[in-house]
């Protein structure tokens, strides 16, 4: 996973309007994205490298690739599972 900017942890998220959130079951928040920098904000930590197949936990928000295989999940206490790594500063032509 690539990312325009920072990498940050263990963090209450607190997204403005333009921001991509990801919302728990409470209404919480576990985790942004910012816009326009593209920092990522994570209510709780990264877990990179993760076995594969991944196994999401209930409520959890899932990212697939184009085969349907699940590679990226936020867990619903905000912690994300890669099974790969989190690149960070990243320039997107």
């Amino acid at each position: 996973m690539n990312i325009k900017g920072a990498l940050i942890q263990n963090t209450e998220p607190a997204p403005s309007a333009k921001d991509f959130a990801i919302q728990n079951s409470s209404a919480g928040f576990n985790a942004i994205i910012t816009n326009p920098d593209g920092n990522m904000v994570l209510k709780n930590l990264l877990n990179q490298n993760q076995p594969s197949p991944l196994s999401p936990t209930l409520k959890s928000f899932i990212i697939q690739n184009k085969t349907g295989q699940v590679v990226a999940y936020f867990n619903s206490t905000g912690g994300l599972y890669t099974t790969g790594t989190v690149t960070q500063y990243v320039q997107f032509g």
